[in-house]
């Protein structure tokens, strides 16, 4: 564990990925009664966030914590925080409440959203289980919230979907940080600086839109889940990778499509991920984003699909 300050009265919790080198931050905010966010994977609450709470002030409680979207690795110590604070509130967009409620709905809506044309493995289904607690009660929120942990701070909710439906953001004005949590991602996921995975989004607008908010937001500070602390001109040059990266998939989806006709999604990321991130292996979760470069044709009249042995086939129009 490491334990870093940022700005006065926001700390930031550096760990892994359960059962990975994958880096996850999550972030705590002081007050009368502390903000968390996110809430980890399921055993971290214990182990990390009560004894990094005690060290930073003994005796504080946390009051609330905001899931800024609904993946097992951001939500999954739910429970655990409630067995530790019964009065914490907890705080989700609408969009990605349910799952925070049921997490057996996490498994089925977002791992088997491709199946039958991709279906994820049963033991990234087993790992990922093994990241949640129990389903918890939330309290929704929307864009123009304002969520506070008391002693004179305020956090504006954004929305910044594409990662996930209901993603969201917290941006403090007075000195322009903004916890962004998986809002952007770059080129991918890297561990020890390389990429080991492609960025995941469901929607090509709907995350080029939350990409665009944040370079006119223009922050002084990034705080991500999966990334280091970035800066100024590092925030510009974050924003503009994670465009590139949306302009080098689609392009890429777009040519295989044109090559291979009646391909199916899956085939599709076999044929894409090693072409813009050489290296990194084929995934179901990179099928998410190669998915919706297929949508995003679909909608302007540049492809379409039909079902052939009980799956969708993809050809350019």
């Amino acid at each position: 564990m490491k334990l870093q300050r940022i700005v006065d009265g926001i700390y930031r919790l550096e760990t892994t990925v359960s059962g990975t080198a994958m880096p996850l931050a999550l972030y705590l905010v002081e007050g009368d009664g502390w903000l968390l966010t996110d809430a980890g994977c399921r055993g971290m609450i214990d182990e990390l966030v009560v004894p990094a709470l005690a060290e930073l002030s003994p005796g504080a409680r946390i009051g609330k914590a905001v899931v800024c979207h609904a993946h097992a690795d951001h939500f999954g110590g739910g429970y655990e925080l409630l067995q530790q604070f019964p009065d914490c509130r907890i705080y989700v967009h609408r969009r990605d409440a349910r799952w925070v409620q049921d997490p057996a709905w996490h498994l089925r809506e977002g791992y088997d959203r491709l199946a039958p044309d991709y279906s994820c493995p049963d033991e990234v289904k087993s790992w990922v289980a093994g990241l949640l607690g129990p389903g918890v009660p939330v309290r929704r929120l929307e864009t123009g919230d304002v969520v506070s942990p008391g002693a004179g701070r305020h956090l504006a909710v954004l929305s910044t979907p594409g990662h996930s439906p209901g993603h969201i953001a917290l941006w403090e004005d007075d000195r322009r940080v903004l916890l962004a949590s998986d809002a952007l991602l770059g080129v991918g996921q890297r561990i020890d600086g390389q990429v080991v995975a492609i960025p995941s989004y469901l929607d090509v607008d709907d995350y080029l839109n939350t990409v665009r908010a944040i370079r006119y937001l223009e922050p002084s500070w990034l705080l991500t889940a999966h990334y280091p602390v970035m800066r100024d001109e590092q925030v510009m040059a974050f924003c503009d990778e994670s465009e590139q990266f949306v302009e080098l998939l689609g392009s890429a989806v777009w040519e295989q499509l044109r090559q291979h006709p009646a391909c199916g999604v899956q085939e599709l990321t076999d044929r894409v991920v090693p072409e813009v991130a050489p290296g990194v292996e084929s995934s179901v979760v990179a099928g998410f984003s190669v998915e919706a470069h297929l949508e995003w044709l679909e909608q302007r009249g540049l492809a379409s699909w039909e079902i052939v042995q009980g799956r969708r086939c993809w050809s350019a129009l």
